[in-house]
């Protein structure tokens, strides 16, 4: 029976070691491809555990470098963002800013980011906000588009949103819409995505 107890605390000790260490923080990125050839642009918002980052999240010349490294495989900081990506003549520029963060509130310690996306100039998603933030839900998740001119098709844009805890990919939401057809009553506002969502997801 004593060996027995041994055998399970050393059974024990070696599943608490190679348990992989996670770090009590992410690093939150606009994952972008941009792809002129195939016609197809892509904008996600991603969130990695901080363990792959060094500094524990503090500015420093070591974690600029690896951002710097995710940067180069599409992997961008979540905010101070202006990116441009043309497809078939048409320019799509996705712009974010984060929050000033404070040591007062709820969610002083995690400022919500927001974006801005355009289309030729013409704004299709003004001021909403990005990923999981602190009490904003719903947010934008992902936006594609997707040029069909070759197919002699109008250009496809979708837009998913969904609660801040996407627990439930039932939460979700995707607008589907093709040409201009979604630029005819304005930008896509907080409100309009609100009334979106609620639509769709009644009291969640």
């Amino acid at each position: 029976m004593k060996s027995c107890r041994i055998l399970y605390a050393t059974v024990a000790l070696w599943l608490l070691l190679m348990t992989p260490a996670r770090a009590d923080w992410t690093e939150k990125f606009a994952r972008i491809s941009c792809i002129p050839e195939l016609g197809v642009l892509r904008i996600e918002h991603l969130e990695l555990d901080g363990a792959f980052f060094p500094d524990g999240g503090s500015p420093g010349e070591e974690r600029a470098a690896a951002l710097k490294v995710w940067r180069k495989h599409g992997f961008y900081a979540e905010g101070h963002l202006d990116f441009s990506c043309k497809l078939a003549g048409v320019t799509y520029r996705f712009k974010s800013r984060i929050d000033q963060g404070s040591d007062h509130g709820q969610c002083g310690g995690a400022p919500a980011a927001y974006i801005d996306f355009s289309v030729d100039g013409k704004p299709l998603l003004q001021s909403l906000p990005f990923g999981d933030e602190c009490g904003y839900p719903p947010s934008v998740r992902s936006i594609t588009v997707l040029d069909l001119k070759r197919e002699n098709k109008k250009t496809a844009f979708e837009v998913c949103i969904a609660p801040q805890e996407l627990q439930d990919p039932h939460y979700r939401v995707c607008e589907y819409r093709q040409d201009g057809y979604i630029l005819k009553d304005g930008p896509i506002d907080d409100a309009k995505m609100r009334a979106i969502y609620d639509a769709a997801h009644p009291g969640k």
